[in-house]
């Protein structure tokens, strides 16, 4: 076989390859500016809510944002450490277990944990943790902030109910901005 039979023959091969790497690269960047906005998110959630003083310890204590699971974000949580909420310089960490979860202030449960989701929320219940997740259904299962896409853009679901219960305060504003409230 000459080498442009051979060029021919595997031609569309490649081009299928190709198109596969692009898709991917496609679908990775769509998912990359959906973290970054979910990052944004997370923070001004954490802005616009009041967590009761008990909550706070100790005077010079950090304000905890934890990460459940797989980390979703990637890099689009970088530089939150550099960020103050409520006069607190802020901590990021991945907390391994349900005893981790409890010093978190904003806890989110990537999808990787929805099997463990109910156990989750059980270990938190009643204390003032601001619960956020992109599992489907999580406000409905008692989780505070649920990220959903209506009309291809991104909002969330508060059950306003539940957050009271952990005794957090979400403001108005913010959940005048929610899909739904409950």
């Amino acid at each position: 076989m000459t080498s442009r039979k051979l060029f021919i023959s595997v031609l569309p091969v490649i081009l299928a390859l190709l198109y596969g790497v692009a898709a991917i690269a496609a679908n990775t960047e769509t998912e990359g500016l959906e973290y970054k906005l979910k990052a944004a998110f997370l923070l001004n959630f954490s802005k616009f809510t009041t967590w009761p003083k008990e909550a706070f310890s100790e005077a010079g204590q950090t304000f905890d944002f934890c990460i459940i699971g797989k980390d979703p974000f990637g890099k689009a949580l970088d530089g939150l450490e550099s960020k103050k909420v409520g006069g607190r310089n802020v901590r990021l960490h991945h907390a391994g277990s349900t005893a981790d979860a409890k010093t978190c202030h904003v806890m989110f449960i990537s999808k990787s944990e929805q099997s463990h989701l109910a156990q989750l929320l059980q270990a938190v219940v009643g204390r003032p943790v601001l619960t956020v997740s992109d599992i489907e259904g999580f406000s409905r299962q008692g989780g505070i902030l649920e990220f959903v896409t209506k009309d291809g853009r991104l909002s969330f679901v508060a059950n306003n109910q539940q957050a009271l219960h952990s005794g957090l305060q979400i403001n108005a504003s913010l959940l005048n901005l929610a899909a739904e409230v409950f």
